[in-house]
């Protein structure tokens, strides 16, 4: 393997790293709001809150 192959593939190894780190923490904060979210719906929907 070339240097500049060599070079490419641990650009890509690095670019998919960082993008799931990202996408891991995308859903870590869409998943701390749904979730109260959600409960204050349902408490609504019962009729306990307004």
């Amino acid at each position: 393997m070339t240097r500049s192959r060599q070079r490419a593939a641990a650009t890509l190894g690095g670019m998919r790293e960082f993008l799931n780190d990202w996408w891991r923490l995308l859903k870590l904060i869409v998943g701390s709001l749904a979730i109260p979210v959600v409960l204050w719906g349902l408490l609504v929907w019962a009729g306990v809150l307004r």
